[in-house]
């Protein structure tokens, strides 16, 4: 019981490390918060700051999923994603309310593609597909990441349908779009006013 509840702590920690944050004070010596959308995640640097530490904080969100989801089972020698499920949600909850910085964190989309990386990665990259393609069409990448969100509990259906957990997973999974919703409600807003940050600014 004492490792399961260190795992789950260090998942939390792991998660909780306010990257953007870290990326915004070493590139430009700025509070992220104060520039662009002001939230806390990849998409924000890579309009505040550049395509270079964009891509890495996207990376290392990444990672703060996969690595609790991915290498935390393997202390049991247990063929079952449910482990990997659990430390990976601790990290989204790490990500999104981070002890670092009074509990307001990011939105959480790269940290739970980094979790369904590490267990289900044939779905991640069916939605991966979905994100590029709705973004490419709307120029939104709001859009892109809830409906990637949404398209991920069809493909762990096309590809995991037979494993003992898929049920479960699939419900987790539909939850967790629920929540990027959720945590997407000020880009729903900005986008009934037409007000949204476009990824392109194309030319009439």
């Amino acid at each position: 019981m004492i490792p399961f509840i260190l795992f789950l702590a260090a998942s939390y920690l792991i998660g909780a490390i306010p990257t953007a944050f870290i990326a915004g004070k070493l590139a430009k010596g700025i509070d992220i918060r104060d520039h662009g959308s002001g939230n806390v995640g990849a998409s924000n640097v890579f309009r505040v700051i550049g395509k270079g530490w964009g891509s890495a904080v996207l990376t290392f969100d990444m990672l703060k999923g996969f690595v609790p989801a991915f290498f935390f089972p393997l202390y049991y020698h247990t063929d079952s994603k449910l482990l990997g499920l659990l430390f990976g949600i601790a990290a989204v909850v790490g990500h999104n309310w981070t002890v670092f910085l009074k509990f307001k964190g990011g939105k959480g989309v790269a940290t739970s593609a980094g979790v369904f990386l590490g267990i289900l990665p044939k779905a991640v990259l069916g939605a991966a597909i979905v994100w590029i393609v709705t973004v490419a069409v709307t120029n939104y990448i709001a859009v892109g990441s809830m409906t990637a969100a949404f398209s991920l509990i069809l493909f762990i259906a096309l590809f995991y349908r037979n494993i003992p957990e898929f049920w479960l997973l699939d419900t987790v999974s539909f939850l967790m779009a629920c929540l990027t919703v959720y945590m997407h409600r000020s880009n729903i807003d900005r986008l009934r006013k037409g007000a949204e940050h476009k990824v392109f600014k194309r030319k009439s």
